[in-house]
């Protein structure tokens, strides 16, 4: 939360609309995806920083969207 509190604030200090989308997949997924990947990120390290993890709240953005278990909103078009 507090690499994105720092982010937010620019966006703010900026008066941006902040759309943020929390993409959430199962853990499983996740250790099979850094397993895939060419990186030198543990899964013990991805394990450290799952638990320190914070799922944003609803008033973090203007507008917040929660995408679980490969659920995909129709998002809106914004210009």
């Amino acid at each position: 939360k507090q690499m994105r509190d720092k982010t937010l604030s620019l966006l703010y200090n900026y008066d941006a609309f902040v759309s943020m989308i929390y993409k959430e997949v199962s853990y499983e997924e996740i250790l099979k995806r850094n397993n895939q990947r060419n990186t030198t990120l543990s899964n013990k390290k991805i394990e450290e920083m799952l638990l320190k993890w914070e799922v944003p709240t609803s008033d973090e953005a203007h507008e917040v969207i929660f995408c679980i278990d490969n659920t995909t909103p129709k998002l809106k078009k914004r210009i």
